[in-house]
């Protein structure tokens, strides 16, 4: 799923930052651990200073984390639970060296036992935190923008529910057969958004929902194969016109929405989403 904080065509923002935190406060510690063992002035004071830049870095690193928590993990996915936790274990390492900073005096020769300890727990909270980011990365692609023949660039819009019966939400040209666009659905006074999926099978546009029934993966960010959509975490296809479960693991249909064109326009019939949503 393509990151929602990001540049340079494309390329996420979080990744690119959190190695100065990772690096700030791994320093941090070895420099503490120096200076306690040998009373460096020299390595308690650059300590000292790293510290704050370690959780200056990883609250500026954590802004663009937090933008692809809310817009690229999908909703009510496996991958939320592993990126709550991810963002729970980042903020305690923050906590946990800022206390141990706290608990410094600029004057002193040597941190005391207590900043050791904070900082081992800080460290093993930070490998925790990294081993859930690698697996956002890597196993649920959450700020991969990958590609595969003929799906042509990544296509998203947020319009809102207004509660009428059609929304117009592409073109007949825009996509080529294979190709999907997000749709986001916004709820007016709610703060609820729907996702779904619009598709250009063999014989015409169809609409989905944008979550796989196994353990709610991103269907846009799958693959069409023939007239089929298929999750790019476990492999599951899904029938784009009935909905119905061609592959596993899934086991549940994804249901699906009445698209029409008319005229010059591509219209979502949205009178029914609030009953199939609930």
């Amino acid at each position: 799923m393509r990151s929602t904080a990001r540049v340079l065509k494309n390329h996420p923002i979080h990744p690119m930052l959190i190695p100065f935190p990772i690096a700030f406060f791994s320093a941090t510690i070895l420099c503490d651990i120096i200076a306690r063992l040998t009373g460096s002035r020299d390595a308690f004071v650059l300590g000292y200073y790293l510290g704050i830049a370690g959780v200056v870095t990883a609250i500026l690193a954590a802004l663009p984390g937090l933008m692809d928590y809310s817009g690229s993990v999908p909703p009510a996915s496996s991958a939320k639970k592993y990126a709550i936790w991810h963002m729970l274990s980042n903020l305690l390492v923050i906590a946990v060296f800022l206390a141990a900073w706290f608990l410094k005096r600029p004057e002193g020769l040597r941190p005391e036992w207590s900043t050791l300890i904070l900082e081992a727990i800080g460290a093993g909270l930070l490998g925790f935190a990294g081993f859930l980011g690698g697996t956002l990365a890597y196993r649920f692609q959450i700020g991969v923008d990958h590609y595969y023949a003929e799906a042509g660039q990544w296509r998203e819009i947020t319009i809102e529910n207004t509660f009428g019966d059609a929304v117009i939400v592409a073109t007949p040209d825009e996509l080529q057969v294979g190709q999907m666009k997000l749709i986001r659905i916004a709820t007016p006074n709610s703060g609820q958004e729907r996702r779904v999926v619009l598709a250009r099978g063999q014989n015409g546009y169809l609409a989905f929902d944008d979550h796989c029934t196994h353990q709610g993966g991103s269907l846009a960010d799958g693959a069409c194969i023939r007239d089929y959509v298929q999750c790019p975490w476990h492999g599951s296809q899904f029938n784009m016109t009935t909905g119905q479960v061609n592959a596993g693991p899934a086991g549940q249909p994804v249901s699906t929405y009445e698209v029409r064109q008319t005229g010059s326009r591509i219209e979502l019939l949205i009178r029914d989403l609030g009953k199939r949503a609930a």
